[in-house]
């Protein structure tokens, strides 16, 4: 490639803190020929910046990994080593590009040095050293009348010319003030004389006042010392007379307050039946603890019975008492707010019902809410609910595990069910029902068990946390076969032919359905093959007996039979091309 007329620098250009691309417009034949600066500091190829365009006679690109900061000199210059790199060997190969990037290197290399040279101070011919405009550093001081001098020198001499004139100026006015300042002195002398005898007639007539003054000025002070002692009692009185008052004020206050509590709680009363102990109020009254949920009030009826209740900042009702007493033929009646009870509070009425214009019932997390008509709290310990149960939360079922059960053992949680009533009754009379639990066979694989009772029959499935599903048929079978899902992949044992002919085909009444059937017995096809049969892990119950049944993997022995095919045809295929 020819070598065109080129400057081999580029820039300098002014960083501005975000771009990282910067052009080089000069031919360049290895990145490694390129020296790239930043701030007056070389920076390392492939670490700083990786550089594009290698080849191209017009030039590339060097791209930063991080944008240099702003104000910094970015300066790119090709930078050709002056050593031979080909040799050119007796009979060899002599190829255009070797002797044209040979020559080539020549070239750029000429270019540098005539752009170091025109960057350099230099001297025209006939005239002077031209510096072109630029800074000339790292100049030592002059010391021979002919040497150049530094700005340093410079400003040291300016600086001490400036001194001295400076003190010079300085001394001429002090002198002037110096002048003044003595005349003025010598006038405020001649007046300090004049006043000096002025003073001294002023000073005797100064101690004949003064000796009177001191006889006046004994008497006033014992005048204000009785003054101090007599204000001093003064104040102790009125200090005594207004904490007197305050008290009075206070104590009459205190008994307004009371009367005026008094008068409020009278505009309660309907009436008062003096001859029978009886005091009828207008309203609902209300026997509230002097902390909202941290005390209690009380109030006792003639019969004995006694309420302890206080009252929540929402307005409920919390009972953490017991009503006792010989009667309770009445009702409680809410029409708004609701009825909290304790761990160790009770409610008890004759009356049988507790009415509520809405009824809420809550343990401090979630609520059931519903009319009273289809609300009862029944004989047997349990509520039931006439209507729909809408919560926008969880509904939990739970148990309270056993310490330490021994291995076999059965823990099961209480169950979620939903039955129909008056069809299909077995266990419960009351009709036909399913449900759910969760059981820990211990020692084995947990599992849900979705249960079916009714129309004469008990079926259980068990649903375990590895996967599998298990019933009173045995355990479900699932036809995944992807190779994915394997391991350990090797072909199949020999003797398929002889392990089919060992199974026993018997028929029998399945004891679950009472469906008669035909097949195999898990527990002998176990002994001529242990692939063709699975415990599976769970106890199920089956006619009230809890049973690991026993599987035969139909799919083991299905490929045996295939194996047995494969052979049988490939022996048939052997004797037809006889």
């Amino acid at each position: 490639m020819s070598v065109p007329e080129q400057t081999p620098i580029s820039g300098p250009y002014i960083a501005n803190g975000s771009t990282t691309q910067f052009s080089y417009t000069f031919y360049l034949l290895y990145e490694t020929d390129l020296n790239v600066y930043v701030g007056g500091a070389l920076k390392t190829l492939g670490t700083d910046y990786t550089v594009t365009g290698v080849g191209n006679s017009q030039g590339g690109n060097v791209v930063f990994t991080v944008a240099p900061a702003a104000g910094l000199e970015v300066i790119i210059r090709r930078d050709t080593p002056y050593t031979r790199q080909t040799d050119y060997a007796d009979n060899g190969d002599l190829l255009a590009d070797v002797v044209n990037d040979d020559f080539d290197r020549l070239w750029l290399a000429l270019q540098e040095i005539f752009a170091n040279f025109s960057s350099s101070i230099s001297k025209p011919v006939g005239g002077n050293w031209d510096a072109q405009g630029l800074r000339i550093t790292s100049v030592a001081d002059g010391t021979q009348p002919q040497d150049a001098v530094t700005l340093k020198q410079l400003t040291t001499v300016n600086g001490s010319a400036g001194q001295s004139a400076a003190a010079a100026a300085a001394s001429a006015a002090a002198s002037a003030v110096s002048a003044a300042a003595a005349k003025i002195s010598e006038n405020n002398a001649k007046t300090s004389e004049t006043n000096a005898k002025t003073s001294e007639t002023n000073a005797a007539v100064s101690a004949t006042n003064a000796g009177v003054s001191e006889t006046n000025a004994a008497a006033s002070a014992a005048a204000a010392k009785t003054s101090e002692t007599n204000a001093k009692t003064s104040e102790t009185n009125a200090a005594n007379s207004a904490a007197a008052a305050k008290t009075d004020a206070d104590r009459a206050k205190t008994e307004a307050d009371k009367l005026a509590d008094v008068n409020a709680f009278a505009t309660t009363i309907k009436s008062v039946d003096v001859a029978n102990s009886v005091t009828t109020f207008k309203g609902a009254q209300l026997f509230e603890a002097a902390t909202a949920g941290a005390g209690s009030s009380s109030i006792t009826t003639p019969n004995g019975a006694q309420i302890i209740s206080m009252t929540v900042p929402d307005g409920a009702l919390a009972s953490g008492g017991t009503i006792t007493g010989p009667s309770y033929n009445t009702r409680v009646y809410a029409t708004n707010g609701d009825f909290w009870q304790t761990y160790e509070g009770f409610v008890y009425t004759q009356a049988g019902d507790i009415g509520a214009h809405r009824w809420s019932i809550s343990r401090k997390t979630g609520a059931a809410v519903a009319t009273p008509a289809s609300m009862q709290l029944q004989s047997d310990h349990t509520l039931r609910i006439d209507a729909d149960v809408v919560t926008n939360g969880q509904h939990q079922s739970w148990a309270q595990a056993p310490v330490n059960p021994p291995d076999g053992a059965f823990i099961n949680t209480p169950m979620i069910s939903s039955q129909l009533r008056g069809r299909g009754a077995t266990a419960d009379p009351r009709g036909a029902y399913c449900g759910f639990y969760l059981q820990e066979y211990v020692g084995h694989i947990p599992a849900v068990i979705i249960n079916i009772n009714g129309y004469g029959s008990d079926q259980n499935w068990a649903f375990r946390s590895d996967g599998a599903l298990t019933g009173a048929l045995g355990a479900a079978q699932w036809s995944g076969s992807d190779v994915r899902i394997k391991d350990d992949i090797e072909p199949a044992a020999n003797g398929a032919g002889e392990r089919v002919d060992k199974i026993g085909v018997v028929e029998y009444t399945e004891i679950s359905t009472g469906r008669r059937r035909r097949g195999w017995i898990a527990q002998q096809v176990d002994e001529i093959d242990p692939h063709y049969t699975f415990q599976a892990g769970y106890a199920i119950d089956v006619n009230g007996e809890k049973i690991d049944i026993l599987n035969t993997d139909d799919r083991a022995m299905i490929a045996d039979l295939i194996a047995e095919v494969q052979s049988l045809r490939q022996r048939v295929a052997a004797l037809e091309a006889k």
